[in-house]
């Protein structure tokens, strides 16, 4: 049988709690640029359960077309829960969320999650790591245990990784056990100049295209530029 094409297409956007480069706290505008991604996987950080805003934000991601929604609390404050957010179009087959949290610092986790798409297992693994350096040296060295346990398969790792030096240690270790990563400068919105964010795939077979997003939208909507990989996987 001759193989076959199949697209996926893949979005991390930190949306910075839906305040955007403007200092106005607008929820329309983030779904908006979620909306036109139309990603099959996505994550987002910077979720908040705060105020009127932040739960029209969530209530409106319910209504996309979205088979998973899945929500990764990192903290629970007086006001509301805050945390991390994966959407898949396809049912996940299983879900964990990781405690990535250091001692002193704020916080953080990861939710990895499985699903199957064109006769393959894929694992996605969405995160927000730490400020300080050797934080997230721990933490990376956490997912990347959790995904040696994972099935065999297409792998993913996205986030938010606020590692900022592009000869870290940290982002040398993690590109050894992905094959393709992103090399795209998405903070802060207006001017990016950093590659704060990241997403990593291993897919031995399929070809990758990075890019973000840079409409007027997108550039208002958060402090991040959304960043977008478009996978061609090879199926039977």
């Amino acid at each position: 049988m001759a193989t076959r094409r199949q697209s996926l297409r893949i979005l991390s956007y930190n949306i910075h709690g839906c305040v955007g480069s403007d200092g106005c706290e607008d929820a329309d505008r983030v779904l908006e640029v979620i909306r036109s991604a139309d990603a099959d996987v996505v994550a987002l950080q910077e979720v908040y359960d705060d105020d009127v805003e932040d739960r029209s934000f969530l209530r409106g991601l319910e209504r996309l077309n979205y088979a998973s929604v899945i929500y990764g609390q990192t903290m629970r404050k007086n006001t509301g829960a805050y945390g991390n957010i994966l959407m898949l179009r396809h049912e996940s087959s299983s879900v964990e969320r990781i405690n990535l949290s250091q001692s002193g610092a704020e916080p953080r986790g990861a939710i990895r999650a499985e699903f199957d798409y064109a006769g393959q297992s894929i694992e996605v693994l969405a995160t927000h790591l730490g400020l300080k350096s050797r934080e997230r040296a721990r933490q990376i060295d956490t997912l990347i245990q959790a995904s040696e346990c994972a099935s065999p398969g297409l792998r993913i790792l996205m986030g938010d990784l606020n590692e900022w030096w592009p000869a870290s240690r940290a982002l040398r270790k993690i590109a050894a056990k992905y094959s393709q990563v992103s090399q795209v400068n998405t903070f802060p919105s207006k001017w990016p100049l950093l590659k704060l964010d990241r997403i990593y795939v291993d897919a031995p077979g399929a070809s990758v295209r990075f890019s973000r997003m840079e409409s007027q939208e997108a550039r208002i909507a958060s402090d991040h530029l959304p960043l977008l990989a478009e996978m061609n996987l090879q199926a039977d």
